[in-house]
């Protein structure tokens, strides 16, 4: 592993972390996107019994949203969270009891093989710059689960087009307009992370798409209902972005997908 990525990504989102603790620029958005990924959990762990132990793959979410942690404990008797900034797992730590937090790098982890029972990772891999990176990871986090054990996975999807566009503009310019709040990646589609998997020793039992409503869209409108709405407003918002999940039975659902969730088992 090169340390001084490892210094450098350490040091980048320690600084997102103090910036976001200052004033969480998107409280209702990341509400809806918790509410949109604890439904995924529970529908890709339905048949799951309830487990020993269980890695989420960062813990950005627990610490500047509400959390996948309900969704996790209905899954496992034990969750360990791991982020590569401090600041992140102090302030996750912080805002939720029943959650171990670790300050590591998803490409070496300090676990041994065989550790865990569930890895989830909620868009987590997205924000390597190669897709190197995304295999290393993927081939470290079939180390440290159970033979047999589940990865859940969700990454930006590249067959949207807004995605792809997204991808093709620099990031400084995005960030400086505020359409993306921290860097964002390399990634893979559907059938190339499921390659992916694959080759890492992955058995993939299950893909879909998620967030059928346009981020960029639905980001400025949820800042303007942080400034200027009620919570009645919230809600009925929420409902209104939810109802765009319908669009994940269409056979489109990998095109109008901001992300691409993946299902698989180690084996």
């Amino acid at each position: 592993m090169d340390r001084d990525i490892n210094t450098e990504k350490k040091d980048y989102w320690s600084a997102v972390a103090e910036k976001w603790k200052k004033g969480n620029p998107q409280r209702l958005w990341r509400i809806y996107a918790d509410t949109l990924n604890s439904g995924l959990i529970a529908g890709c762990l339905s048949s799951s019994p309830v487990v020993d132990l269980l890695l989420k793959t960062d813990m950005f979410d627990e610490a500047f949203g509400t959390g996948l942690i309900s969704a996790l404990h209905a899954k496992s008797r034990r969750i360990i969270g791991i982020d590569i900034a401090h600041g992140i797992v102090n302030a996750a730590c912080s805002r939720n009891s029943g959650i171990g937090g670790i300050n590591a790098d998803v490409r070496l982890m300090p676990f041994r093989p065989g550790t865990f029972d569930i890895v989830l990772s909620i868009s987590s891999l997205d924000h390597f710059r190669t897709r190197q990176e995304i295999i290393s990871a993927l081939e470290e986090t079939r180390r440290i689960l159970k033979p047999g054990g589940t990865l859940v996975i969700t990454m930006d999807n590249p067959m949207n087009p807004l995605v792809a566009l997204r991808n093709m503009l620099p990031f400084s310019l995005l960030n400086s307009l505020g359409i993306v709040p921290y860097y964002v990646g390399a990634t893979a589609g559907s059938h190339h992370l499921s390659r992916i998997l694959e080759n890492a020793g992955f058995r993939v039992t299950g893909a879909e798409a998620v967030m059928h409503f346009p981020r960029i869209l639905g980001v400025a409108l949820a800042g303007i209902l942080d400034r200027y709405a009620d919570r009645r407003a919230d809600r009925l918002f929420l409902r209104f972005l939810m109802a765009f999940e319908h669009i994940s039975r269409l056979p489109t659902r990998f095109v109008t997908g901001h992300y691409v969730a993946i299902k698989a088992v180690k084996s």
